[in-house]
């Protein structure tokens, strides 16, 4: 059973957000889970180096990513995530309101990407339907 299929019930999506900031993991982790209509399962860890040992030891569905990480900076953390996983859905969710960052971000692999000032539920639900196909309720759209 995939998390997409239609004919039963979905297992959770699974995530996995590679950030280093205890505050934004808390904060995207209660903003995913107010999705509608969509289970998630939550990983997380603080560097580059652990994520990509999570992500060829694990499967996700989706990983989350920071652009500024302790070992890691800018699109070079994308970049080794598509080297190790070409097709796994990344949104890069980053601090950034520059706004080259989300056309370079899709220039160098990304699905999407998201600022973290004045994100919104309904903006994160679209992204996510976007990048997944979940097909997830909008509220006040």
């Amino acid at each position: 059973m995939t998390p997409l299929d239609p004919s039963g019930p979905a297992r959770p999506l699974r995530v996995l957000m590679i950030d280093d900031s205890p505050l934004d993991l808390e904060f995207i982790r209660i903003l995913i889970s107010q999705v509608p209509g969509v289970r998630f399962s939550w990983a997380s860890v603080g560097t580059l180096t652990s994520g990509l040992a999570r992500i060829e030891s694990a499967n996700y569905d989706l990983l989350l990513l920071d652009l500024n990480l302790p070992d890691a900076a800018g699109m070079d953390g994308l970049a080794a995530v598509r080297e190790v996983a070409p097709e796994l859905p990344v949104v890069v969710i980053s601090g950034s309101t520059d706004p080259h960052v989300e056309r370079d971000v899709l220039a160098c692999g990304g699905n999407a990407f998201v600022c973290k000032v004045g994100i919104s539920v309904e903006g994160f639900t679209r992204t996510l339907n976007k990048v997944l196909g979940l097909g997830a309720p909008v509220q006040g759209v």
